[in-house]
């Protein structure tokens, strides 16, 4: 019922935040990414599949031992995932998410000091600028353009330098 449910859409887009780490990103691009991809062209269907820059169930479970749960690794693991995607032909991609600060999930641009207090737990993006994930998405934007080459090699962005943390 769901398959001939999904047939017809005009666009698949499965939910994977959370089901891959950087250590399996590549078997996740293999095992799910393609298929999907390669299943969504034979039926005429759009593919936009979802990427997020890690993850943290520190604030929802009270346990701050889960800030940083799935690692951003500097957002290395958000250029993986978008290279990934770029090179078996992926043309768009959902970014999720905006702004889950909660959850850590967020890209928008972050204050690097975050409040601290003994109830909720967020991570900043130091030593990087406080809009570095937005960085990252219209690099990849330019990407999924053809504007720029594909590279796994994270780019360097050409004002990354930061004073040292207070």
């Amino acid at each position: 019922m769901l398959i001939r449910l999904i047939e017809a859409a005009d666009v698949a887009s499965p939910w994977a935040a959370g089901r891959y780490e950087m250590e399996t990103v590549d078997r996740y691009t293999e095992e799910k990414w393609k298929p999907d991809l390669a299943w969504c062209r034979e039926r005429g269907i759009d593919y936009l599949p979802c990427v997020f820059p890690g993850f943290s169930w520190a604030n929802m479970k009270r346990d701050s031992g889960l800030s940083d749960q799935i690692s951003r690794h500097g957002g290395r693991f958000l250029w993986k995932q978008f290279t990934n995607l770029v090179g078996i032909g992926v043309q768009q991609v959902y970014v999720g998410m905006f702004d889950e600060i909660d959850e850590g999930t967020q890209i928008l641009k972050v204050d690097n000091e975050p409040p601290v207090s003994g109830k909720d737990t967020f991570l900043s993006y130091y030593p990087h600028p406080e809009d570095h994930y937005l960085w990252i998405t219209g690099l990849a934007q330019k990407l999924l353009r053809r504007e720029i080459h594909l590279s796994e090699e994270f780019p360097k962005r050409q004002d990354d330098s930061r004073p040292e943390k207070k």
